[in-house]
């Protein structure tokens, strides 16, 4: 599902990082150390994180990647 881009908000062209997103969790712990940066692409995120689906958040996420 593509997200949609909030009104007034602007992302850097598409683009598509390599690695794979990391496991999407089964259960959420509740404890995080930092709030997550929402996204719509890989080139959203600070480099070298990936957008990738995060169960507790519901939401695209930027994450590190896996790269095995």
């Amino acid at each position: 599902m593509k997200m949609q881009t909030p009104p007034g908000r602007t992302y850097p062209p598409y683009t598509e990082r390599s690695g794979k997103c990391p496991p999407v969790r089964a259960t959420c712990t509740g404890v995080r150390s930092r709030l997550p940066k929402l996204c719509p692409h890989d080139g959203a995120c600070d480099f070298p994180s990936k957008c990738c689906y995060d169960a507790c958040v519901e939401h695209h996420v930027c994450k590190t990647p896996d790269f095995y």
